[in-house]
């Protein structure tokens, strides 16, 4: 290494720019660049080549790895013309480990996945770097699914997958079909133990159609490290409730859950408890659930007996803003065992649907409504979108209860707020980090 190289540390340069096409940042090279650049030298071969590959979105990319006496093209059909070996994966293992993300989401450019199954005979996982991937199940990719191994290594994982309008766009093509849901559900109704990573962080969305798989949501009771679910779906009272009792379960999104799903949840914790004695959600740093009902989400607030909670974000239907009750489930459930969890709430944001009230004028002080908020003395964020009243008194309770705010964002929809000119100052003097709405 020259003494030049040593004082510029080039290869951190060139890291630091080869970052900035990797989502997600958006910036676009053409793959053609990445491979001269591949080529270039041996000090960014390996770089560029983890960049290039990072993104499967055609699968017949993945084919031509293989010796081209193994394989051939008939008319929209990738086919094996002889039975594979172990020498054949020789260029293979040179790229597909690079692979992180696989985006089959357009169909019409998915040939070639019947030939996973065959790959799957030799390397399992096929693509063990995967952390992502997004799939739209159709005749052509539903082979596919080979790509999901209990065998990937990966700690982080998402999966899409979700039904396409693929006869109806404007220009259908004849060999796009959409998949039987009979046949995916088939394939995801396996024991998820057999073919899903036990992973610590998983994000998992499914379609519309695909949502009524019960096996697929029962099968994520095999799942034993999470330390982070997101979902779009209801997952039901028994996944619910095995969610609740994972030891290191640190952030949970939820989505729909309403307040008979949680209670069903509640008794068979119940009934546990008997037996273990244990708390329920003890960890959780983060809740998000979206579109609940006020009633089933002070039933899930009651569950959560972590001393840890942070953030709180979510979006409610039927609000009733002149019951304090959510506030105080917030704080903790058992108010002379809730000083950890007052001194660790930090964010707090609420979106409300169809609020009770809030044009009725009839509002109640953020005193009223807030008052457990302000035993959180390091809270940062407040964002609320219902309508509540604001007068001089609150904002100098704010400004005394909460020396480390940063974000506050109050929706006032009935009328203006009475707060005179002169008490924001207060505000921003003992809240020096602060901004406001």
């Amino acid at each position: 290494m020259t003494a030049a190289n040593q004082f510029i540390h080039t290869q951190d340069l060139y890291e630091l720019l080869l970052t900035h096409f990797i989502p997600p940042i958006t910036t676009y090279v053409e793959p053609h660049t990445l491979a001269q650049l591949a080529r270039t030298c041996k000090a960014t071969s390996d770089l560029a080549l983890d960049t290039l590959w990072r993104t499967l979105i055609i699968p017949s990319y993945i084919l031509r790895l293989l010796p081209v006496d193994a394989w051939e093209l008939v008319d929209t059909e990738y086919i094996l013309v002889r039975p594979l070996v172990e020498s054949d994966f020789e260029v293979f293992d040179k790229y597909a480990p690079r692979i992180r993300v696989v985006d089959f989401s357009s169909p019409s450019r998915s040939m070639g996945c019947d030939l996973f199954s065959s790959l799957k005979a030799f390397r399992d996982p096929i693509f063990p770097g995967l952390l992502e991937f997004r799939w739209q199940p159709s005749v052509n990719t539903i082979g596919a699914f080979q790509l999901i191994s209990r065998g990937l290594p990966a700690n982080t994982f998402s999966l899409s997958f979700w039904e396409g309008n693929l006869t109806s766009s404007p220009r259908p093509r004849e060999n796009v079909h959409p998949a039987n849901p009979r046949e995916v559900a088939a394939l995801l109704n396996q024991p998820l133990s057999a073919w899903f990573p036990d992973v610590q962080s998983l994000n998992l969305a499914i379609g519309t159609k695909y949502r009524a798989i019960s096996d697929v949501l029962e099968g994520l009771q095999s799942l034993t490290r999470l330390e982070d679910l997101t979902v779009n779906f209801s997952v039901g009272p028994n996944i619910l409730a095995h969610l609740a009792q994972l030891p290191h379960l640190l952030s949970l999104h939820l989505f729909e859950e309403d307040e008979r799903c949680i209670s069903a949840a509640k008794q068979i914790l119940d009934e546990r408890s008997l037996q273990t004695g244990g708390s329920s959600l003890r960890a959780l740093e983060k809740l998000s659930i979206h579109t609940c009902e006020y009633d089933a989400l002070c039933a899930l607030l009651a569950l959560v007996t972590s001393p840890a909670l942070h953030t709180v974000n979510f979006d409610l239907n039927g609000f009733h803003p002149t019951d304090a009750t959510l506030f105080r489930l917030i704080t903790g459930p058992d108010p002379t065992n809730s000083f950890a969890r007052r001194a660790s709430l930090r964010h707090i944001e609420f979106r409300v649907i169809n609020s009770v009230g809030a044009d009725r004028g009839g509002l109640p002080l953020l005193s009223d409504l807030f008052d457990p908020l302000f035993t959180c003395p390091n809270l940062t964020t407040l964002v609320v979108n219902t309508g509540v009243f604001l007068n001089d008194a609150d904002v100098e309770r704010m400004a005394s209860s909460w020396p480390r705010l940063q974000r506050l964002s109050i929706y006032n929809r009935a009328r203006e707020p009475a707060v005179h000119i002169a008490t924001l100052p207060i505000l921003a003097s003992r809240c020096p980090p602060s901004s406001g709405n």
